[in-house]
């Protein structure tokens, strides 16, 4: 399955988008007049950050070694002054601070517009006086080590565009008072304790165009009011304890490019109104208990380029629209089997339409029929993923030409067909599962021109031939598992190159002649399994220098000799 993180590129967008403002802010604040305030405070306000840098650890005095009375404070380390020499920003994000906020006296910097003290390692309370600061536009106190409640006189920031104070260790609720900034655009209170719901007046921010409150212990229902925010571009209130359904006022959020509700306790049907958003770019609904059929309505959600549904308990059918979705990567709709449901059916042909699909998880379901043979027409699928399923019929033969292939896994389907008709070279496979299918035909020897194959997996099939020498070059090689079909001939000594080797099973199989010594080069191996076969002569002694078995099984077969005593030197060889 697709991992329910958020991507890179979200993360670069938000720093991008945060700093866009923070500069902008500063434009407007060098631009700006000087009021009359700016001159009575510009004695304080130099002895009030003084006073501050003072309570800070020692290592810090020499980072701040330009806050000196002799200098002017626009020559000071992360200040900028107005023309008449009043503080109006603060930046020191990122310069270790070690200290608390206590000592800084907030109501001796009456023009102060932006206060940036993000990732450092600040700790104690948000201090109530922050409040004084009624001029503040942008406050980032984020990626610190702040902790207790959320004063609520934050709420009378009234001129607050930005507010980011995430990744602290900050207590309590969501102080309803959040809801009288009418000029936030910015709210972001991620990977915190807080508790308990979220509070409508978080709908009076009419102005709010991000909001992130992932990673919480947030409980109750999704309010109705969040309809109300109509700039909305990001909504992120993923990993907490939310439940209820999902409002259908989510549909009036046309502008949304993000959501991310996954990991709550979301339950209900997907609401038909999210087919309204057509900016739509990630919708991340995974690890809920959703429960009936998928909407219709997310066909016109051209712009979808993540869909994330797994783990749910979806009933019914994929919608055919989801061909629709000429923009989409990756669609995850895996594992919807928390109760005894599953989706079931066939898998739409119009999926073969979604020419940009780079990822397709739909494993642990009851789908039936045809593997859609179109789903690499365009040479971008990167992960296939459906194993666990009721699939019949002929393998893919477009996978042969389907060189992005990074991740394969069919097993336990009933899929048939000639590997030689289906698989081609895949310089960029890593991962490639075919087990307990009905497979024939013999093991590829271009495989070992997948350089970067860690595990090759076709248990319990109908493959035959002898086990390729060429095999030998595949030498990122970790997992090879080839158990229970009816390959014949030698173990080949070659294999011994494969020094990466973990695991290593051939068991099951028609494999005859001797265990060539270069087993024992296999310094990795902890798991060989060889029994079951037609081999004979002597064990060799060179097995005694595979240090780390844990598994050795090489019953049923022909052997002259019994166990070697080098065999009793394996200290972690586990005894049966």
């Amino acid at each position: 399955m697709m991992l329910p993180c958020k991507p890179f590129c979200k993360t670069c967008q938000q720093a991008l988008c945060l700093l866009a403002i923070v500069l902008l802010s500063s434009f407007q604040v060098l631009a700006s007049t000087p009021s009359a305030t700016s001159f009575t405070s510009g004695r304080n306000e130099p002895e009030a950050l003084l006073k501050w840098k003072a309570s800070l650890s020692k290592h810090n005095q020499s980072l701040l070694h330009s806050w000196v009375v002799a200098n002017e404070t626009c020559h000071w380390e992360g200040v900028t002054s107005s023309k008449s020499r009043s503080i109006v920003h603060l930046d020191l994000s990122s310069h270790s601070l070690r200290g608390t906020l206590h000592s800084l006296n907030f109501s001796s910097l009456p023009n102060l517009l932006t206060l940036d003290l993000g990732n450092n390692l600040l700790s104690g309370t948000i201090p109530f006086n922050i409040c004084s600061l009624s001029k503040l536009t942008i406050l980032i106190l984020s990626n610190n080590k702040l902790s207790g409640n959320i004063p609520s006189d934050i709420g009378l920031l009234n001129s607050l565009s930005v507010c980011d104070l995430g990744a602290n260790f900050l207590s309590g609720v969501i102080p309803p008072e959040i809801g009288n900034l009418k000029s936030l655009s910015w709210f972001a209170l991620y990977e915190k304790n807080l508790k308990r719901i979220i509070s409508t007046t978080m709908g009076s921010l009419r102005n709010l165009t991000n909001l992130y409150l992932h990673e919480n212990k947030l409980s109750g229902s999704i309010p109705t009011e969040i309809g109300n925010l109509r700039l909305l571009n990001e909504l992120d209130m993923s990993s907490n304890s939310l439940n209820g359904t999902i409002p259908a006022s989510i549909g009036n959020l046309t502008n949304l490019s993000i959501i991310y509700l996954y990991e709550n306790e979301l339950f209900g049907s997907i609401p038909q109104e999210i087919g309204k958003l057509r900016n739509l770019s990630d919708l991340g609904l995974s690890r809920n208990i959703l429960t009936c059929f998928i909407p219709v309505s997310i066909g016109n959600l051209s712009n979808l380029f993540n869909l994330y549904l797994y783990e749910n308990n979806f009933t019914s059918f994929i919608p055919e629209e989801i061909g629709s979705l000429d923009s989409l990567n990756e669609f995850d709709l895996s594992f919807n089997n928390l109760t005894e449901n599953k989706l079931s059916g066939t898998v739409p042909t119009s999926i073969g339409n979604t020419t940009k699909l780079t990822e397709l998880g739909i494993f642990e379901n009851n789908f039936t029929g045809h593997l859609l043979e179109h789903l690499c027409h365009n040479g971008s699928l990167k992960k296939l993923v459906v194993h666990d399923n009721h699939f019949e019929g002929p393998i893919l033969k477009s996978l042969k030409s389907c060189t992005s292939l990074v991740r394969v896994r069919l097993e336990r389907n009933h899929v048939v067909g000639t590997l030689s008709e289906s698989f081609g070279i895949h310089p960029h496979s890593t991962y490639i599962n075919l087990s307990d299918n009905n497979l024939h035909g013999k093991v590829l020897p271009k495989w070992g021109r997948c350089g970067n194959l860690t595990s090759l997996q076709m248990v319990r099939n109908n493959i035959s031939g002898q086990i390729p020498l060429e095999l030998r070059k595949a030498i990122n090689l970790c997992l090879l598992d080839l158990s229970s079909n009816r390959l014949v001939g030698e173990i080949p000594k070659e294999l011994g190159k494969l020094t990466s080797l973990f695991k290593l099973e051939l068991s099951g199989n028609q494999l005859s002649s001797y265990i060539p010594t270069e087993i024992g080069i296999l310094s990795n191996i902890a798991f060989l399994s060889l029994g079951a076969n037609s081999l004979i002569g002597s064990i060799p002694r060179e097995l005694g220098d595979c240090k780390k078995l844990l598994l050795l099984n090489l019953s049923f077969n022909g052997f002259l000799e019994g166990v070697l005593p080098e065999i009793g030197k394996l200290v972690y060889l586990k005894r049966s």
